[in-house]
């Protein structure tokens, strides 16, 4: 990861890589779903690109770290 964690728990540097929303033009955040340990459905662990826009909220879908950081194709995906 990268130099400063935001409080959604991504750097700064990777998300300021990312372009804006293409629905709204907002910026976006990577996230991950965390564990909670009160829902067990199969997300914990997943990766995925947010729209910071509370009316918008685009997301893309999960993607797993199957040996390779998700993130570059989430980037790209985005």
């Amino acid at each position: 990861m990268g130099l400063v964690e935001t409080e959604k728990g991504s750097s700064m540097t990777d998300s300021e890589d990312l372009k804006p929303c293409p629905c709204c033009g907002s910026g976006a955040y990577f996230d991950m779903v965390e564990n909670d340990g009160l829902i067990v459905d199969g997300r914990a662990g997943g990766w995925f690109v947010e729209c910071i826009n509370s009316e918008c909220r685009l997301t893309t879908q999960l993607m797993f770290a199957t040996g390779d950081d998700p993130r570059p194709i989430l980037r790209e995906i985005w």
